[in-house]
């Protein structure tokens, strides 16, 4: 299931040339390559599908979720967004947390993610920026996944193709 598309397109304006991209969930405009402003200098004029360009840029599936899960847990405070930051700065974003029982939900496209249920560790992802491993994609989300534990967190996956209705269940223990 597609949710965004980010379209390029030729436009001129007072400060921008060249390409822009429009991020169809918030229809936001993000200039291309000559501004500097993004590396989607591999870009060919099309389409690009399932891409959302900011951490506060949510997918059509990732609200339906937040809004089963708040709705599911009307006592707690459940959060769009979390950033954990690591002791050497990086920082990481999680989908859904659930701060008072240190729930983390993850919403994972098939693709993006390269679900292990579809892809070999071999096979390459095509990113806008390039292309990566199937393998190094798990490795990036095994080591969120453990930054989130370290800090006291369960950490909880749903896929695209899962019903997250029936996936997320396990809520009813707390």
């Amino acid at each position: 299931m597609v949710i965004n598309i980010l379209i390029e397109k030729e436009k001129k304006s007072a400060r921008h040339t060249g390409y822009f991209l429009l991020c169809e969930s918030c229809k936001e405009e993000i200039y291309g390559p000559e501004d500097g402003a993004i590396k989607y200098t591999k870009w060919k004029k099309g389409i690009a599908k399932g891409f959302k360009h900011s951490n506060n840029c949510k997918s059509k599936r990732e609200i339906e979720i937040f809004g089963f899960v708040r709705d599911f847990l009307p006592n707690s405070v459940v959060e769009e967004q979390k950033e954990i930051i690591k002791d050497n700065g990086r920082c990481y974003y999680y989908d859904i947390c659930i701060e008072d029982l240190k729930i983390i939900i993850e919403i994972n496209g098939n693709y993006w993610h390269a679900n292990p249920k579809i892809y070999n560790k071999e096979d390459i992802i095509k990113y806008p920026f390039g292309e990566v491993k199937a393998n190094d994609i798990w490795k990036k989300d095994k080591a969120k996944t453990t930054e989130a534990e370290k800090n006291g967190y369960k950490v909880f996956t749903v896929w695209e193709d899962v019903d997250y209705v029936n996936h997320l269940q396990f809520l009813k223990e707390y």
